[in-house]
């Protein structure tokens, strides 16, 4: 199967599990504070935002906000306010193990319904989605040093590791799902995948979807305000489910070799 055929072949089945696109749409509407930048902001935007495969791409993983970064590695973000750094560490941990519930079903949901591959069901995996995602965080957060050391520079050399760092990882919680394993194997495994040219190849073309992607949403979420995000939910909706549909039927057939 060629590099592009996992994206048509994800585009028809996609269709079978047309209901969890309700959930990316969920997802893009969580982030108030995205939607606030987005809609406050006055003037003309257009911005490129890059991404590497998740189990929920949500609107926010292809807008490019102003003065945000223009990448996105899967992690995610909670705006916990005045809150005291106790009671924002609780509610931070709280959601990213919802997340971690939520992408369980999601991907279970999709793997047999759409795919119909049979996952056993073995609820005890969120643990392990909710400790991947820990670690990811603690990957950002010990490079954040790399990005303060210069304005341009610094950013620029977070950025690319941080990519690297993930594009080594990113097939764990798929493999946490789909085959039933543990973090610390699925991680393994997912290093050796990344070994692999299709792996590789497949990468890459997610990398440009994603950014041309990000350039229509983007436009249409930071400068058409209230009618472009209305436009734009239902259409994440089924682009989400797509690419995490594709990038699971490659994750499938490289590991079935």
């Amino acid at each position: 199967m060629g590099v592009l055929n996992y994206f048509s072949g994800g585009l028809n089945l996609a269709k079978k599990a047309i209901i969890l696109s309700l959930i990316n749409i969920a997802f893009s509407l969580i982030d108030v504070d995205a939607i606030s930048q987005a809609l406050g902001f006055r003037g003309f935007h257009i911005g490129f935002k890059l991404s590497l495969p998740s189990i929920i791409v949500d609107l926010w993983d292809l807008v490019s906000l102003p003065g945000k970064g223009g990448f996105s590695i899967g992690a995610y973000s909670l705006v916990t306010g005045a809150m005291s750094p106790i009671t924002a560490a609780v509610i931070s941990l709280m959601v990213m193990f919802l997340m971690a519930t939520v992408s369980y079903v999601y991907l279970r949901y999709l793997t047999v319904k759409a795919i119909g591959v049979e996952v056993r069901p073995n609820y005890a995996r969120i643990l392990d989605l909710f400790v991947f995602e820990l670690l990811v965080v603690a990957i950002a957060l010990l490079g954040i040093p790399l990005a303060v050391i210069s304005v341009f520079l610094g950013g620029v050399v977070y950025m690319v590791l941080m990519l690297i760092i993930y594009y080594f990882i990113y097939a764990t919680p798929f493999l946490i799902v789909i085959y039933d394993k543990g973090v610390v194997e699925s991680l393994k495994q997912s290093r050796q995948l990344a070994r692999e040219l299709e792996y590789f190849s497949y990468t890459l073309v997610y990398i440009l979807i994603t950014v041309v992607l990000s350039s229509i949403f983007t436009v249409l979420v930071v400068d058409a305000k209230m009618v472009g995000l209305l436009i734009s939910l239902p259409l994440i909706g089924a682009v989400g489910l797509w690419l995490a549909t594709s990038t699971t039927l490659m994750i499938l057939k490289l590991t079935r070799r």
